[in-house]
């Protein structure tokens, strides 16, 4: 599975992120597709010099935020 592959490495297996990658679990799937098309096309660029987008497809990018969408997301700070 490419959420395995490509995103789990930076943002966990949950998609909750650690002390320094933002969580992407529960993310709004318009907006993570933005995102990683941005990446994707340069717009954006990775400080960490390690978001690997280059070979994921349209439909891959899109299946990646539908399912991190489906996740629930971190916890609300009190």
């Amino acid at each position: 599975m490419l959420a395995e592959k490509d995103c789990a490495d930076c943002h966990g297996d949950d998609g909750l992120g650690d002390y320094d990658r933002p969580p992407i679990a529960g993310m709004n799937p318009q907006k993570h597709l933005k995102e990683l098309m941005d990446y994707k096309t340069g717009k954006r660029i990775d400080e960490n010099d390690d978001m690997d987008v280059a070979d994921l497809t349209m439909q891959d990018m899109v299946d990646l935020a539908a399912y991190y969408a489906t996740l629930p997301p971190p916890a609300k700070k009190k």
